[in-house]
């Protein structure tokens, strides 16, 4: 059914209901005040208890949530120059692109006025090209050029008001990232789990605020860091803040009820198992043949991101800007490092370079 026929058809269906209920009031608008002399309130049950009243997950005029979305992601041209490491010497890589296809969902599975639960799967693709077919004897850079690396996370989101003005929220993930193919699945005890606990405030319609704790691969690395939760929608209605401090602070403007506009930063980042890393000639010598080798990777996005709601239900979004490199390093295993940024077993550089995303969303009216 096209929006226009299901247009006529949610006019038609209207009317009619208003026609029914307008021959089932009108006589009793009718009625003189005397008939209501009979009134027995003993007929009538006590009211119970008043239900009490929670606080949304939401600000008014905040950014429409995605339920589902596909988009795809370019990074211009990069340099990865890797140090001199065992046999290997200092080497360069040039990638003419950085590319790839991103997969969300993020969808309620219980909701109700006192608890808000979420499922979200997310799965991100990115592949490294060379420049000019260029091949590479530096094991990162062979890696990289052979293996996409793909993230895969699951999470649950939980969302508890404890009144109108207070709330919890926990959420809790599960990723399993690396270089691996379907045809060659990784080890499971490989999966990474990170984990955010927040407590806060709801202050009026357009405020949230609150603070907590996470274990995260925010920096590429295992590192616990304090979280500031921040949305507000200021008096015009026009601008507003959304942060979640550190991973994002975005400057929103609402050009309208469909068009949507933000400006900041957010940062991407988790650490990457590289199980083809051995497969270099010369490689298992240098790691000892103990294939725990990951890739600790983080990037700042600094961008502006358009969103046009085709429908209430349809969102368009576009996003442009450069991506810094925060941290690029290999190491080995997974263990707590920290701010330390000593010893890595390999500090490749990752320079700087100009981004672009689309995504198509299904968003929660």
């Amino acid at each position: 059914m096209d929006m226009h026929k299901s247009t006529t058809f949610l006019r038609t269906s209207l009317g009619l209901f208003a026609a029914l209920m307008g021959l089932l009031i009108t006589p009793a608008l009718g009625q003189e005040d005397d008939d209501f002399d009979d009134f027995d309130p003993s007929l009538y049950e006590e009211a119970g208890e008043v239900l009490q009243a929670f606080c949304t997950n939401k600000v008014l005029g905040q950014s429409p949530t995605q339920l589902l979305s596909i988009g795809y992601d370019f990074q211009g041209p990069a340099t990865v120059t890797s140090p001199e490491i065992g046999a290997f010497g200092a080497e360069t890589a040039n990638w003419q692109l950085s590319q790839g296809l991103r997969l969300v969902s993020n969808v309620p599975v219980l909701s109700r006025n006192d608890i808000l639960i979420n499922w979200g799967v997310s799965y991100v693709h990115l592949g490294y090209r060379p420049a000019n077919n260029e091949t590479y004897a530096n094991p990162l850079n062979a890696n990289l050029a052979n293996h996409d690396l793909k993230w895969f996370n699951t999470t649950f989101t939980v969302f508890k008001p404890l009144n109108e003005k207070r709330w919890i929220l926990l959420q809790a993930s599960a990723e399993l990232n690396g270089d691996y193919s379907f045809s060659n699945l990784p080890n499971f005890r490989n999966t990474r789990f990170p984990i955010a606990l927040l407590y806060g405030f709801k202050p009026s319609d357009k405020l949230m605020w609150g603070f907590g704790g996470s274990r995260t691969y925010l920096g590429g690395a295992l590192n616990y860091l304090p979280i500031v939760y921040y949305y507000q929608t200021f008096a015009n209605d026009k601008w507003g803040v959304e942060a979640v401090v550190p991973s994002r602070i975005n400057v929103r403007y609402r050009v309208d009820s469909r068009n949507l506009v933000t400006l900041g930063y957010n940062i991407e980042g988790a650490t990457y198992r590289l199980s083809n890393f051995n497969n270099t000639p010369g490689a298992a010598e240098l790691v000892g043949n103990i294939n725990e080798t990951e890739l600790r990777r983080s990037e700042i996005r600094l961008g502006l991101n358009y969103q046009r709601g085709v429908n209430d239900f349809i969102y368009i979004g576009v996003q442009a800007g450069y991506r810094i490199n925060y941290a690029f390093d290999v190491d080995q295993g997974e263990f707590y490092r920290g701010f330390n940024g000593d010893d890595f077993f390999m500090t490749p550089g990752l320079s700087n370079t100009p981004y672009a995303q689309v995504t198509l969303s299904m968003v929660s009216p």
